[in-house]
């Protein structure tokens, strides 16, 4: 492992990309009265220290230079900075807290929190990555599963070659032979009993690259660009229409000469060139470009039409594999609108391309690349506002309503729709406005006749006859006493016991056709292998013990003492009404029992 090799560990990145560390650095700014547009550079000398420009000692120095401050602030800055940045890695930088305490620190003060040096499993993901070996995340649990099994000495040398060299859909990673030697000898190398060496530059190359796996054969020129994908970048959003917007950026004053510097700003970078000294610089930039994106004006685009581009592009990149693979355009369209929208996960992708589709693992995490991509740019192109539309109630004016309680009390029935007056307005006397002869005819309506109409016109409640089961005991005649002392104990079944437990009745209950049963059957397998590969392993031994195995054993020891094909054997047991298997059974469970042996 190189020097730096730790900071490339995921606890150690997470620790460092914590942004919590800016509020720690501005409250050390406020308590020894620094600069505040300047604290980021007390980072900038940590990160030094961590990659090895910079040594712990000489902190103090570094900063009684750049901040002007004498010897004994520029101690007590150095001792915070590493107290609260270097210090829970004291595990991969040395001399931290001994550096403390000599600047009169106090290493209690601090927080506790110390980063741990990685485990096996680290080391392996470290390993793989540098090799360049990428698998999707239930292979690549796989990989440490039997790496860790060849290091700690649980399985020997031909036992993991074994393993490796199977193929994916049975517990293996489908290595060749060549691929398979040098792993083990970069492994031995790395992991062994000897002193561990690092893997040079040339031992790295001709096995794994780009993170896919090279298979051992050469091909041609003409092969090679014929399955080789052509990847084309999909344009965003807001790269198909860009507005042409000239933005003026605003005079500003530079306020750099007004501040106070006590020593040369840049007396630093000389030392650390990390630390520029340019902060102020950098942040007036910073305004300016800020202020152009305010003033652009976003063009007005169709997000459902970018969408549908998106996809049908992705889709486009697809036809080749999918050609090759023998399978249509249409097929492809389709798994890439599910896959573009998020309807399925990289790891069901992965596998329907190798299962359903026929791609080998090459092909099918490149395939996976170039859909990642497009899901990326789906997602970035916001949802389509849908506008609210607010229905309006038709407005019924006070003639129509009077026309329509009317009729209602003439007829004892609703009208469905409302009655238009043929008059509109007509009046009997000159001296009362239309509104007022209407309210005058509403007043002489009947209330009750009219609340009888609207009565009659809703619909009628639907009368249900209780059968004798439903109908309550204090209701049955000559009723029994319940019995309350018997009580169904329900029990939890997990995939595994369903396979134990497994009889014919069982296994037509997935599906009518057996063939399709037998997949379902795979993959329950399959998603107990994603759990711990032991769990399928646990899944095979039930099935074989299920009572389905059992009645095919028995018809194959019938067939075999009596000579007789087994699908006579079987027919002569249906023909006496006993259980038994159908042809098309026993064919999809012989092809059960090829795929799932050991």
């Amino acid at each position: 492992m190189n020097n730096l090799g730790w900071i490339q560990f995921p606890r150690v990145q997470e620790y460092l990309l914590d942004i919590a560390i800016y509020d720690t650095l501005d409250e050390i700014g406020k308590k020894y009265d620094l600069p505040q547009k300047r604290t980021v550079e007390l980072l900038d000398l940590a990160d030094a220290v961590m990659k090895g420009q910079a040594q712990v000692g000489q902190m103090p120095g570094f900063l009684e230079k750049a901040f002007g401050l004498d010897e004994q602030k520029a101690r007590l800055v150095a001792s915070d900075l590493a107290g609260y940045r270097l210090l829970p890695l004291t595990e991969f930088i040395s001399g931290v807290e001994d550096a403390i305490e000599q600047w009169g620190g106090d290493v209690l003060a601090y927080p506790e929190l110390r980063l741990k040096k990685p485990g096996l499993e680290d080391e392996l993901l470290s390993f793989a990555s540098q090799i360049g070996l990428e698998l999707p995340d239930h292979l690549m649990k796989r990989f440490i599963f039997l790496a860790k099994g060849y290091i700690n000495k649980e399985r020997d040398r031909q036992a993991s070659l074994t393993l490796l060299k199977r193929p994916i859909t049975i517990g293996g990673l489908q290595f060749s032979d060549l691929q398979a030697q040098r792993f083990f000898e970069m492994l031995d190398k790395r992991f062994g009993e000897a002193e561990p060496t690092p893997l040079t530059k040339g031992e790295l190359e001709g096995v794994f690259s780009d993170g896919k796996l090279k298979v051992e054969e050469k091909r041609t020129e003409e092969e090679v660009e014929s399955k080789k994908l052509k990847v084309e970048s999909v344009k965003s959003a807001e790269e198909i229409e860009k507005p042409n917007v000239k933005s003026t950026p605003v005079k500003t004053i530079r306020t750099r000469d007004l501040l106070v510097i006590k020593a040369v700003p840049h007396a630093l970078t000389t030392d650390v060139p990390l630390i520029s000294g340019s902060i102020i610089h950098q942040e007036e930039e910073a305004e300016i470009e800020e202020h152009k994106k305010q003033l652009a004006q976003k063009p007005v685009v169709d997000n459902q039409k970018v969408q549908a581009a998106i996809i049908e592009k992705t889709a486009q990149l697809l036809f080749a594999p999918f050609k090759n693979a023998k399978q249509t355009q249409a097929s492809a369209r389709e798994f890439t609108n599910s896959f573009v929208r998020g309807r399925i996960d990289t790891q069901r992708a992965h596998a329907l391309l190798v299962d359903k589709y026929g791609f080998d693992n090459e092909h099918a995490m490149e395939a996976i690349k170039l859909l990642a991509q497009g899901h990326s740019e789906y997602h970035q192109s916001p949802e389509p506002i849908k506008p609210s539309v607010v229905k309006k109630k038709p407005d019924v004016s006070l003639e129509a309503r009077v026309l329509d309680e009317r009729h209602a009390v003439l007829t004892k029935t609703v009208p469905k729709t409302s009655i238009e007056p043929i008059l509109p307005g007509a009046r009997v006397s000159v001296a009362r406005s239309s509104n007022q002869e209407a309210i005058l005819q509403q007043k002489k309506i009947s209330s009750v006749d009219l609340q009888q109409a609207q009565e009659k016109a809703k619909p009628a409640k639907a009368s249900v006859r209780l059968s004798v089961q439903s109908t309550p005991p204090s209701q049955k005649q000559n009723a029994s006493t319940k019995v309350a002392d018997i009580v169904f104990a329900q029990k939890l079944v997990g995939p595994v016991e369903e396979l134990g437990t497994m009889g014919i009745t069982e296994f037509r209950r997935l599906s009518s056709d057996p063939q399709e049963a037998v997949q379902k059957i795979l993959n329950t397998l399959d998603l107990l292998e994603e759990t711990d590969y032991e769990q399928r392993i646990a899944g095979i031994v039930a099935l074989r013990q299920s009572p389905l195995q059992k009645l095919y054993i028995s018809l194959m020891q019938e067939a075999l003492m009596q000579g007789s094909p087994v699908t006579d054997i079987a027919a002569m047991h249906r023909n006496k009404g006993e259980m038994s298997l159908s042809t098309p059974e026993i064919d999809a469970i012989v092809e059960l029992n090829r795929i799932t042996q050991f």
